[in-house]
């Protein structure tokens, strides 16, 4: 009897603690959520809504997930690291929205509908950058934004599509996106990826292929580099 006692109260100390840990663990993430919400809005001067709070177990950091008050498709992430620096993707976001709004019917109108248009951001620029609210357009600023685009077809080095691809670039360029991605997939679901990373204007398809980067994927996921008319070349390393 004695020793079902001593076990039930471990057990009991044992949960009692844990509740304990939890309450406090919860405690301290709506406060810091809180104040990330405040700090946010104190940097930008707007108001933001907090959706929930959130724990980031990798880096110990607090933070949340938030939009800008009447902007509900505009989420982004916060969080504030260790060493006080605060990591937010608030701009970033914004660019992306701005970027895919505007990008994507040119994209579909110059290479067709059945193409898929992605933007990736480079989180952390606006920090970098010290920008705030009123943001300026991606197209004014060293954005860093990436534009990927997936074609349902196989890559035959076709001149007329070669062509379509450079314009898009030229475009991008002109907004001062300097990463282009074009994905070709097979069938087999093996496919192709061309990007050019430059701000130096492309104007002719001898200048496309020199700076474009192409590297095979196979249908297993394995990669090699590529020559741009699809010639494998060097070795194939795991994907």
């Amino acid at each position: 009897m004695k020793k079902r006692n001593i076990v039930f109260v471990v057990l009991l100390t044992i949960f009692v603690t844990i509740s304990v840990l939890s309450i406090r663990h919860q405690v301290k993430l709506t406060k810091e959520a809180a104040e990330m919400k405040t700090y946010l809005e104190n940097r930008h001067n707007l108001e933001f809504v907090l959706v929930e709070p959130l724990y980031n177990w990798k880096f110990g950091s607090y933070g949340g997930s938030y939009y800008p008050k009447g902007h509900p498709d505009k989420r982004f992430y916060a969080e504030k690291m260790k060493n006080g620096y605060v990591a937010s993707s608030f701009v970033e976001e914004w660019w992306v929205k701005q970027a895919e709004t505007e990008l994507t019917p040119l994209v579909k109108e110059k290479l067709g509908e059945d193409v898929v248009i992605s933007i990736s951001p480079v989180h952390g620029v606006d920090e970098e950058l010290n920008i705030t609210h009123p943001i300026p357009s991606y197209k004014e600023v060293k954005s860093s934004l990436s534009v990927f685009i997936t074609f349902k077809e196989t890559w035959k080095n076709d001149q007329k599509r070669k062509q379509q691809m450079i314009d898009i670039v030229q475009m991008n360029q002109q907004r001062n996106i300097e990463e282009t991605t074009f994905s070709f997939e097979n069938k087999d679901k093996s496919q192709y990826n061309i990007s050019i990373y430059t701000d130096k204007p492309i104007k002719t398809m001898k200048e496309f292929d020199e700076q474009a980067q192409v590297f095979y994927f196979d249908k297993e996921g394995f990669l090699s580099e590529a020559k741009i008319d699809g010639t494998i070349i060097g070795t194939v390393k795991e994907g």
